[in-house]
């Protein structure tokens, strides 16, 4: 279970020095075919969005089959049939996964983790995508776990998640001041500009609560409405608790109501990642709700002396209260909505160390709060659901991403539990770029 992020707009790198990073990883990392897809998009960030995904989803990978290797060498063993028609094999599984979930307790807990990672020789391996493009491992086959992983990138960063026994998903939504920036000086200007209370020249209709309310409108749930506007309001449809208004959405949000959105936005595109089936499922159909609000919530900077280089990294208390509620997809969306249980989510804020410790000089300094820390963090999800959720077109994929699957049946709620309490308790792990190439050079 990894949870990794990458600060890719702090790397400092010119062109031609990307280009030289790139065309070296052949054939020892990339194929030419990939450095070619790297390369081709027109901006910088964006070319080190895409090398820092693929680097990632292959750094997931590596340490997986590390975690194989350890599962191995413990004498663990996946047992009982995979077929979850079988009432005897689907118990024998059951005590297998017990066995599986007390290891994996054991290998992040301790220090097994560290110590073994990378003692490994780097294994070949290969990374496909199934006809909806949900990445996965393609080979070699998993001999003790569901490895499955997602990486997700925008605005700062690039992450990413993976799982032995659940469906995983992961999302991380940008806030609006990582909009339209592309380098580390834009980064600091457009902050600049925000602290002063001005405009910035290259806003978007996100950046106007009246565009961005009708631009979502369709989107979004009555309920998700009330959470993201942060008061009671009036709003039209139904929601997983039978209430039902009238339709308006309030032009005076209180403030924060970017951030609130983009917690909203991450679950839901982490939910559909897990699934795996894109844009094939219609994003309204689903609901979140959180039991309890986050008041008073303070981000505080790892050290005294906040450095520039790293990232925080803080689990939301609410990850505890979300609920999940979908419409059922065969019926055209036009049931209502039903809860969903089998699904447990985290959701963290990312945020940049120093920026929090300039942000409380700026309110210390202004009579109005022109910079709040919710300005500063990415939202990112990592979802976890049942096997029977995951979605593949029949006749493309004929199985491909579910039948590398041991476990094929649905985990008790105290399996699930368990392996909620373990994902809650690993924070994300700052990696680099270089990093993450060192890491998968080992054994080379």
């Amino acid at each position: 279970m990894d949870k990794l992020a990458v600060d890719v707009i702090s790397w400092e790198v010119d062109e031609a020095g990307f280009a030289a990073l790139c065309h070296s990883l052949v054939p020892s990392l990339f194929s030419a075919e990939d450095v070619e897809a790297i390369l081709k998009f027109v901006f910088l960030i964006d070319r080190k969005r895409a090398l820092g995904s693929r680097l990632m989803a292959k750094v997931l990978c590596k340490r997986a089959l590390d975690l194989d290797s350890w599962l191995s060498e413990n004498n663990y063993i996946a047992t009982g049939d995979t077929d979850i028609n079988s009432d005897c094999d689907s118990e024998i599984s059951s005590k297998s996964i017990d066995t599986l979930i007390s290891l994996l307790e054991e290998y992040c807990r301790s220090n097994i983790k560290q110590k073994f990672l990378g003692k490994k020789p780097s294994r070949s391996f290969t990374l496909a995508r199934t006809s909806w493009g949900k990445p996965y491992l393609q080979s070699p086959t998993f001999q003790t776990c569901n490895f499955n992983f997602n990486v997700s990138h925008e605005g700062w960063y690039v992450t990413g998640a993976s799982d032995p026994l659940t469906v995983v998903g992961n999302d991380v939504a940008a806030p609006l001041l990582a909009r339209n920036v592309r380098s580390a000086q834009e980064r600091l200007e457009k902050r600049e500009l925000k602290s002063k209370g001005l405009t910035d020249p290259k806003e978007t209709r996100m950046d106007s609560w009246e565009s961005f309310s009708k631009d979502f409108e369709g989107y979004i749930t009555a309920a998700e409405w009330e959470f993201i506007v942060g008061k009671e309001s009036k709003f039209i449809g139904d929601s997983h608790d039978g209430s039902k208004s009238t339709k308006h959405i309030a032009n005076d949000p209180n403030p924060g109501w970017y951030s609130r959105f983009t917690q909203i936005w991450s679950l839901k595109e982490a939910f559909i990642k897990a699934r795996g089936d894109g844009l094939g499922f219609e994003i309204s159909n689903c609901e979140f709700k959180f039991a309890k609000p986050t008041e008073n919530y303070q981000m505080q900077p790892v050290s005294e002396s906040p450095k520039r280089d790293v990232i925080a990294s803080a689990l939301d208390p609410m990850s505890n209260s979300i609920s999940l509620a979908v419409k059922p997809p065969e019926t055209g969306g036009s049931e209502s909505f039903k809860m969903q249980d089998g699904w447990v989510f985290s959701q963290h804020r990312l945020y940049r160390d120093d920026e929090i410790k300039i942000c409380r000089e700026i309110q210390q300094q202004a009579s109005t709060t022109l910079l709040i820390e919710e300005d500063l963090v990415h939202w990112v999800t990592v979802a976890r659901g049942p096997f029977s959720c995951i979605q593949e077109e029949v006749h493309k994929d004929k199985g491909c991403f579910k039948k590398r699957f041991i476990f094929q049946g649905e985990l008790s709620k105290e399996q699930l539990q368990r392996i909620d309490k373990l994902d809650k308790e690993i924070e994300f792990e700052t990696v680099t770029i270089q990093s993450m190439i060192e890491e998968l050079g080992r054994g080379l």
